[in-house]
């Protein structure tokens, strides 16, 4: 796993060699492995579709259905 990795100039040695134990723990690996999984995993309902996962950003559909709610309720106030 660790051979992909390659230290860069300015990062030192001895950190580099730490990040590398770190990286080859089960534990580590378990969390990279679930945190890749998240990042591919579609999310979406039937009338968005599916969508991969943005990080809380809301669809263009979710924007329109939120202005239509706030012009409808302004409309009554």
């Amino acid at each position: 796993m660790c051979s992909k990795y390659k230290k860069s100039a300015h990062v030192s040695a001895e950190i580099f060699d730490h990040c590398k134990k770190k990286r080859s723990t089960p534990d580590f690996k378990k969390k990279s492995e679930r945190a890749s999984k998240n990042r591919r995993t579609r999310q979406g309902d039937p009338i968005q579709g599916s969508q991969m996962h943005t990080g809380s950003s809301i669809s263009i559909y979710q924007h329109a259905e939120k202005l239509v709610s706030y012009v409808i309720l302004s409309l009554y106030i």
